[in-house]
């Protein structure tokens, strides 16, 4: 058997070099990839970024000598008829068309990146940045959060993570709403402060970018809890940075100086303005996810309000947005709301958080002494209560 020419050898060579440049290509467009959103947007990412550029440059330098080899052997004739040349430049060309794509896929991600990390490098001490999210909000949407939780009985709540319109809420490719409805006292609020603890679960992970969240309230004490104004103020200084006391967005500190600048920095942002930050500091997050508890406690006269300004977000941020609502059934919500992806609280999705609540509360009743103190008969009893009032709560 003949042994292949010197000029079929060098094709060779620089074929098996070609395929080795684009498979260290697509392990590190890979490894870039599968980093968290939030990880990609630290210094360190910067390594990456050049390895992926200069694996490029490789490609290319392998396309030239390839496309040389071929010619080589063309031009001598040492590659027959029987269709090798046109298979080895079909190859060149399918390769050529594969790093195009990696090359179109990987320019965006890296140039976002990059104007996103220019973007968060402020020349604010740690004062002046307080003293600029307090201007925005001062609302304490994290107490309010802590109240909330603390009510939240261990193991209750999980079904809500698992359930199929949740995870398509979530997981959807596209900009959505998810509305929680229910009678009162049915465990609103509850429900939705175990999925913001599963939204920071997730920005633990970096799996996702921290979300923004706030509980209504027609409080007569808190007002500002029912006013649109203020909800969607305290919504845009929850985004206006990425990490806790970190560097706040360009268009924070912007807007704040034009304020300052013509004396009325004090001053609280108006519905419109709040608006237009929020959709303007989106565009430094893959996805924006919000989350409203309870709906029906914002001013009846300006909830519609509030419900314009999300629809206004939805269709015009340049990102994804999540927006999951919890309310009773009000009708002008219901009217808003009911197209919409929706979960209403019954006995049949609840029920077996109502039992372990049910036993929780009796337990300690017993254990206080408060009943059954002197019952020969106390667990017969205890079960009988569990049963009645767990079937007859009908889903409060």
């Amino acid at each position: 058997m003949q042994s292949p020419s010197p000029e079929i050898e060098e094709l060779r060579t620089s074929l098996i070099n070609l395929y080795a440049v684009v498979l260290s290509l697509l392990a590190e467009s890979k490894h870039y990839f599968d980093q968290p959103t939030l990880r990609r947007l630290t210094s360190s990412a910067i390594k990456g970024i050049i390895e992926v550029e200069d694996s490029m440059d490789s490609v290319e330098k392998c396309l030239k000598d390839v496309d040389r080899c071929v010619m080589l052997n063309f031009s001598a004739r040492q590659i027959d008829a029987s269709g090798q040349v046109s298979k080895l430049h079909s190859l060149s060309e399918d390769t050529t068309r594969l790093c195009e794509r990696l090359s179109a896929e990987l320019v965006a991600p890296v140039a976002r990146t990059d104007k996103a990390m220019m973007e968060i490098k402020d020349s604010l001490d740690r004062k002046e940045r307080t003293k600029i999210l307090l201007w925005l909000s001062s609302q304490p949407y994290l107490l309010h959060h802590e109240q909330v939780k603390k009510g939240v009985i261990d193991g209750t709540g999980k079904w809500l993570l698992s359930n199929p319109i949740f995870q398509e809420w979530r997981n959807t490719s596209t900009s959505s709403v998810l509305w929680l409805h229910g009678i009162p006292g049915s465990g609103k609020s509850k429900l939705i402060s175990i999925a913001i603890e599963e939204s920071r679960r997730w920005v633990r992970d970096e799996q996702n970018p921290p979300a923004a969240f706030f509980y209504c309230s027609r409080n007569s004490n808190e007002a500002e809890r029912s006013n649109p104004d203020f909800i969607l103020s305290s919504i845009a200084r929850q985004i206006s940075t990425p990490i806790a006391g970190g560097p706040l967005f360009q268009e924070v500190v912007d807007v704040y100086e034009e304020r300052e600048s013509t004396g009325f920095a004090a001053g609280q942002l108006t519905l419109e303005e709040s608006i237009k930050l929020i959709i303007d500091l989106s565009c430094h997050y893959p996805v924006l996810t919000i989350f409203i508890d309870a709906l029906d406690e914002c001013d009846p006269d300006r909830r519609s309000d509030l419900l314009d300004a999300f629809e206004t977000i939805l269709r015009e941020a340049p990102t994804l947005v999540k927006l999951m609502v919890s309310s009773r059934d009000d009708q002008d919500i219901t009217w808003r709301l009911k197209g919409h992806m929706n979960l209403e609280l019954a006995s049949s999705r609840n029920a077996d958080d109502i039992k372990v609540f049910v036993e929780v509360e009796l337990d300690r009743m017993i254990t206080s002494g408060k009943i059954l103190r002197q019952s020969r008969a106390a667990e017969e009893l205890r079960g009988l209560i569990i049963e009645t009032l767990a079937k007859d709560a009908h889903g409060m």
